[in-house]
């Protein structure tokens, strides 16, 4: 009984997506985006090239809004699925990043600890890391690469590029038209 109701609430759960209220779940994917967004804000401001963790950062918010978005896609204009596109390749080459700066550290304290061990024996291998370290110089430059390629692809999901395209996947899913230069309304000149 216990398994079958819970399947009877997932269907019913992916049927009618949730509401707040009276909200239907399009009207409430701004405020839910609108949290995830500012923590791209956040993540993109803290990058720094030599604090290479905070790619990592900016790669977890940017994965909170690929998922919240995937989330609500089904309730999203079908442009979403461009915006996702481009959120899945930033992260590939955010992942790639991460895992480049993980290998080198641990291959770095690998060796480290080596040349310890070595240092306290009577008679020391002196080509027992070769490999390790030829392996080491070899993936010195992963980091970098991958740098330039997620450069290459970050354009479409930039804070304020993200907010725009996110936005125009609301106002879609709204029914409203999208805005445009040519549609927004005239300021007033300062006297």
């Amino acid at each position: 009984p216990a398994a079958s109701d819970l399947q009877t609430a997932l269907l019913n759960f992916i049927s009618a997506p949730p509401t707040r209220g009276d909200e239907p779940l399009r009207t409430g994917a701004g405020q839910a985006l609108k949290a995830v967004l500012a923590e791209v804000s956040v993540r993109q401001a803290r990058v720094s090239g030599g604090k290479r963790k905070s790619y990592h950062r900016l790669r977890l918010a940017l994965k909170n809004i690929r998922y919240t978005l995937e989330f609500l896609s089904s309730a999203l204009d079908p442009q979403v699925k461009d915006v996702i596109g481009d959120l899945v390749r930033a992260q590939d080459q955010l992942g790639g990043m991460n895992d480049a700066r993980l290998l080198e550290r641990r291959l770095t304290r690998f060796l480290d600890e080596w040349a310890e061990q070595q240092a306290k024996r009577k008679a020391p291998q002196l080509h027992g890391a070769q490999a390790i370290l030829q392996y080491s110089h070899a993936r010195q430059g992963l980091w970098e690469q991958h740098l330039a390629e997620f450069e290459a692809d970050w354009g479409p999901v930039k804070a304020a590029r993200l907010r725009q395209r996110v936005n125009t996947v609301l106002k879609a899913a709204k029914g409203q038209p999208p805005r445009t230069a040519a549609a927004r309304p005239a300021r007033p000149k300062p006297s």
